[in-house]
């Protein structure tokens, strides 16, 4: 009786990690993956000095002054 419960429980919480992880990628929000291996798979809790290795950048112009 109580394995229903457990396998209903796992299954629902697995359902929902889909659907999360599809309503990501559908936003465009993909940049998400890439912040979180560089961040938490990396031991890592918050953002750190070495983000700029991690994601792309670019020049920003500014005008005459």
């Amino acid at each position: 009786m109580v394995f229903k419960y457990v396998k209903y429980l796992l299954l629902s919480l697995i359902a929902i990690i889909v659907l999360s992880a599809g309503l990501i990628q559908l936003t465009g929000y993909s940049y998400f993956w890439r912040a979180l291996s560089a961040t938490y798979l990396e031991g890592k809790t918050t953002a750190h000095i070495d983000d700029t290795n991690n994601f792309a950048q670019r020049i920003i112009e500014t005008g005459s002054v």
